[in-house]
């Protein structure tokens, strides 16, 4: 008797040995789909607004346009509707699906268009041969090379430091951030800017990012829209300050 519960004992035990090996596949499986999601989400909004910056041609053209490229993306899978069994790898591979279809026809697109851009181009170089040549102009200054924007008239010392504060600033606006700590880095950023400087245009932008974030209670989480736009406003002004 003693035999055979030790027996049942080592049985029970590999039982429980499995379903802890079962439970760490299942909560590595839930880390992926979650990380899954806010990429998704992340990427959706960026080609949502990227989308939204694309001009339509004047005549149709074969291939995609901006309208089936916004239905396709919508029509992403949703990883909040996949808890029913699906794993994050079949989810991955259906975005893969789904993505490398709008790929094929971006890329129709840009071949008609590319065709039609080069006979423009053919028919402005044909129509440029036929000017005579202008008497040359008297040379006018032209700005250095590496010169900040002609917004800002600080030294490039002090706009390589406006600079360092506006990636500061860029660092803190991620997905999921929070309106408290992001407003006091603004603030925090902008002092350490007017040690620098008594003015500058890019206070005024500063002022702009912290009304948008002041719309928000401080422990709610900021929206995906104004991060977007934000960090589109922030990533243009930096060059203006540290040029390339």
């Amino acid at each position: 008797m003693a035999e055979e519960f030790l027996s049942r004992l080592d049985g029970l035990e590999k039982k429980i040995d499995g379903l802890g090996e079962t439970l760490i596949r299942m909560i590595t499986i839930l880390g992926n789909v979650t990380d899954l999601k806010s990429d998704l989400t992340m990427v959706k909004e960026e080609l949502m607004e990227s989308i939204k910056t694309i001009p339509q041609p004047p005549a149709p053209v074969p291939g995609v346009t901006k309208e089936d490229l916004v239905q396709v993306i919508s029509a992403l899978p949703k990883v909040e509707s996949t808890g029913g069994g699906i794993s994050a790898e079949e989810v991955s591979q259906i975005v893969k699906v789904e993505l490398a279809g709008v790929l094929e026809q971006v890329l129709v697109s840009m071949s008609a268009l590319q065709a039609e851009l080069n006979g423009k181009i053919d028919a402005i170089s044909i129509s440029a041969a036929a000017i005579p040549t202008a008497a040359p102009a008297a040379a006018t200054p032209q700005p250095m090379a590496g010169a900040p924007a002609s917004s800002s008239t600080v030294s490039p010392d002090t706009a390589i430091k406006i600079a360092d504060q506006l990636d500061v600033i860029l660092k803190s606006l991620r997905m999921g951030c929070k309106a408290g700590p992001v407003l006091e880095t603004m603030n925090d950023a902008k002092a350490e800017i007017m040690k620098l400087v008594s003015s500058d245009p890019i206070m005024i932008k500063i002022d702009k990012w912290t009304g948008i974030v002041n719309t928000y209670s401080l422990r709610h989480e900021l929206q995906a829209k104004d991060i977007l736009k934000m960090k589109k406003d922030i990533k243009s002004e930096i060059p203006k300050y540290r040029p390339a």
